[in-house]
């Protein structure tokens, strides 16, 4: 027994010398460090810097190298002093709480500021849609009819009618879209207004942003090469354009209140387009810029009498009547950032060449006009004002002036091309192609777009 008891005890002595780790000595460190430095000396270039330490590397092409085990755990502690050393390099250019001044927590309020806006825009300002698929929608459909479509075809021909099921699907869509992108913004809007949930104070700027997000919004519905198509077909597409029109401006609640304003874009006057068509289209422009600026009118009088009555409210000893606050309502009456309207672009007859092509014919005859102005004047001594050219001259001249570039062009149908659809606006647009044909793209698509949108960093050509 006495044997066997010695053994076990010899046996978990072993154990527990086996599970014991094998850890290099502080002067086994420096000894294989000095070591190593004496053996690098002579293979140092000459173009490495004076003073810094040999790489690890080169101790293993000696003649008598070091163990592996070593090496490994010199590799292991000088890795770490490296990062340490990294990691307090790091830590001596955050200043601390004693050397914050109100300068630096100024600067780092503004950054956590602007880390929250950016997080908060995430919605594009300009959202361009290339309508693509209507035609490819009612194949696959097999051309069934709806209740919503028999409205609008009823003043067409049957034969007509059967190949254009898929354009009343897609007209449907846009107005149905129109009303999606309403309820988004206006969903935003009412999140990002009461500053008292969200857990700090009230900003205008940040205000600023949410009415900027969702302002514009583009549909690609006719295009300069559509007039290669069958006449019977580009025929019923521009009836079918007049009679959308028509009942989107005497029963849609969006145009009477002031929700949407409308705006074509394209060459509209071309001897092509039926009168009724051009007729129809401008009084849907007239009657949507109509009640949009009766909206704002009635806004800016809500404003100036709540100003009225918040300056009654205060003290009487104090001077309200001086000219600063006269001229506060008359820049109040001018000011257009207080529509909220959503400005929906209808592209008829559109093409981005055609379109340069025109803006760059204008600004050829504002230089020429220019110069023989500048010509006549001088021969009477005055001075002349040359045309300066520049992106803006003609940016100025597009039938998108005052609209900003787009932000996102959405394609629908699975082709990945623009088609002629703001060269100039989408130089800097994001472009987000699905498979969905027009038709189908409905409220989650278009949310899905929006979420891939946010996702997307811009910088524009920096960094």
């Amino acid at each position: 027994m006495r044997t066997r008891r010695r053994t076990s005890t010899h046996h978990n002595r072993t154990r527990r010398t086996r599970r014991r780790p094998h850890h290099p000595t502080t002067s086994t460190l420096l000894v294989a460090l000095v070591l190593l430095s004496c053996w690098s000396e002579p293979t140092r270039s000459s173009s490495s810097r004076r003073g810094s330490p040999p790489p690890l590397h080169r101790a293993t092409s000696f003649a008598f190298p070091l163990p592996t085990s070593l090496m490994t755990t010199m590799t292991h502690h000088h890795g770490r002093d490296r990062r340490r050393s990294k990691s307090s390099e790091c830590d001596d250019e955050v200043p601390g709480d004693e050397d914050v001044d109100e300068s630096s927590m100024s600067s780092i309020l503004g950054d956590e500021l602007q880390e929250r806006r950016r997080q908060r825009q995430r919605l594009p300002r300009h959202v361009a849609f290339i309508c693509d698929g209507n035609s490819r929608w009612s194949h696959c459909r097999g051309r069934r009819r709806t209740n919503d479509d028999d409205d609008v075809i009823s003043s067409l021909s049957n034969s007509i009618a059967r190949s254009l099921m898929g354009h009343v699907a897609g007209a449907n869509r846009v107005i149905s879209l129109i009303d999606s992108l309403l309820s988004i913004r206006e969903e935003r809007q009412r999140r990002y207004r009461q500053p008292q949930s969200r857990g700090h104070a009230h900003n205008e700027d940040e205000e600023d942003d949410d009415d900027d997000a969702l302002r514009y919004c583009t549909f690609f519905a006719f295009s300069t090469e559509n007039w290669s198509r069958p006449k019977y077909e580009i025929d019923a597409i521009l009836k079918l354009i007049e009679d959308m029109s028509r009942r989107y401006r005497k029963s849609d609640p969006a145009i009477r209140d002031g929700k949407v304003r409308i705006r074509i874009l394209g060459d509209i006057d071309d001897a092509r387009i039926p009168s009724n068509t051009r007729e129809e289209l401008r009084a849907l422009e007239r009657s949507s810029a109509k009640a949009c600026d009766l909206v704002n009118l009635r806004r800016r009088r809500r404003r100036r009498r709540e100003r009225g009555e918040m300056m009654i409210s205060l003290d009487k000893d104090d001077d309200y009547g001086d000219g600063d606050n006269d001229d506060a309502d008359d820049a109040d009456d001018t000011d257009d950032a207080g529509d909220d309207a959503l400005t929906v672009c209808l592209a008829i007859n559109y093409g981005g060449r055609a379109d340069i092509l025109r803006a760059a014919t204008e600004l050829a005859r504002s230089i020429a006009d220019d110069a023989a102005g500048s010509s006549s004047s001088s021969s009477f001594g005055s001075e002349s004002h040359h045309l300066i050219i520049n992106e803006n001259e003609i940016t100025k001249r597009l039938c998108t002036a005052n609209v900003p570039d787009v932000d996102l062009i959405i394609r629908t149908g699975g082709e990945k091309r623009l088609s002629n659809f703001f060269l100039w606006e989408g130089a800097y647009a994001e472009l987000y192609f699905c498979d969905t044909l027009w038709p189908d793209f409905d409220e989650q698509n278009i949310q899905r777009a929006l979420a891939w949108y946010g996702q997307r960093e811009r910088r524009f050509g920096g960094r």
